[in-house]
């Protein structure tokens, strides 16, 4: 689940406005889910060690907090979330991608490439990768 809506907490703050959000795009989720049968599994991407400075600048203090804040309320709400370790996710070739993740420009150069960094589609192509890499794990643990 990416939830944008023009808020993010590096912009506003982890706030209960932006977990109200997350838990109102995971709420959604459930009941898509109730409708088919099925039982979702929530995944969510590790933490690595911060390496002092990312785009732009340092890490920022209130970046690492809002970081722990979500990441604790997400695995508190659902403990047996798989968590998938961090692995350039959202940076897979362009054909790894759903056509709703791929835009029109980016078809045009070609799919056998690594995807770019449009911010937004940054974020999605990332889920979509965790999210593939989650269900290998599960399926890994079930295996084992």
């Amino acid at each position: 689940m990416v939830a944008n809506e023009g808020r993010h907490p590096k912009e506003h703050g982890v706030t209960s406005e932006y977990l109200a959000l997350v838990d109102e795009g995971v709420f959604s989720l459930l009941a898509v889910a109730a409708e088919h049968c099925v039982k979702p599994q929530f995944a969510v991407e590790g933490v690595s060690t911060p390496r002092g400075h990312a785009k732009g600048g340092f890490v920022k203090p209130r970046d690492l907090a809002g970081l722990g804040i979500v990441f604790g309320w997400v695995l508190g709400a659902y403990p047996d979330a798989v968590v998938v370790a961090p692995d350039s996710h959202g940076q897979g070739l362009l054909r790894s991608y759903p056509d709703a993740l791929v835009t029109a420009a980016e078809r045009r150069g070609g799919l056998d490439r690594p995807a770019g960094s449009s911010a937004l589609l940054r974020h999605a192509r990332s889920s979509w990768d965790v999210t593939l890499n989650a269900e290998k794990q599960a399926r890994w643990q079930v295996a084992s």
